[in-house]
């Protein structure tokens, strides 16, 4: 469903509990229905890269089966703290939005191998608790306003 003109994720979805891979690229997306987030706990792979998402739901904390999960190009200007529950994630793209700080939270995430948060000029300091991340591969923090690294 890459390039089309979805504005919010479609409830229709929720219908759907055995999907494992939506991308949603490219879309006009300005929110997600946290009840239809939390119908997809199958998913792995989850792609909004390039919408105008401003926020991520807490729902989000309850696609433990998600490896990886795509939200660059949005204006989103911070995280849940729920992002932490989602224990199977391998790859966490946040690049080019408007993070300003991470939830300490991320440090519970012990599969990640992959964190980008380039392009996030109001993003100052990263939480002490990324260097809990033992699996952690490839840190990509280009074009950010980092003043310091824990």
């Amino acid at each position: 469903m890459v390039g089309n003109a979805f504005q919010v994720l479609p409830p229709q979805l929720a219908a759907c509990p055995s999907l494992t891979d939506l991308g949603l690229d490219s879309n006009e997306l300005r929110g997600l229905h946290p009840e239809t987030l939390s119908c997809l706990s199958s998913l792995r792979a989850l792609s909004l890269t390039g919408n105008q998402l401003t926020e991520v739901p807490p729902e989000i904390g309850k696609l433990g089966a998600l490896t990886l999960l795509a939200l660059g190009g949005n204006e989103i200007s911070e995280l849940p703290r729920e992002i932490g529950n989602c224990s199977s994630l391998r790859t966490l793209t946040l690049s080019e939005n408007a993070l300003t700080a991470l939830p300490s939270e991320l440090g519970r995430l012990q599969m990640l191998r992959t964190l980008r948060l380039d392009g996030n000029p109001s993003l100052t300091c990263l939480p002490d608790s990324l260097c809990d991340l033992r699996a952690l591969e490839a840190l990509s923090v280009c074009a950010c306003g980092l003043r310091d690294l824990p």
